[in-house]
């Protein structure tokens, strides 16, 4: 019993740590996303300024 307590902590503990990892991914996938998309707009703006759309 007590060792499927410990067990059940360390496996608690666990899944915490990997949601956190997973908020932490998923905030840097928005802020990629974000500068890809600003890029993207540059990018669109200079085109668009070369006449070369």
């Amino acid at each position: 019993a007590e060792e499927d307590r410990k067990n059940q902590l360390r496996l608690q503990d666990l899944s915490e740590k990997l949601q956190n990892k997973i908020k932490i991914y998923k905030r840097q996938v928005e802020e990629a996303e974000e500068i890809a998309a600003l890029n993207l707009a540059k990018y669109r703006k200079v085109q668009t300024e070369l006449g070369m759309k």
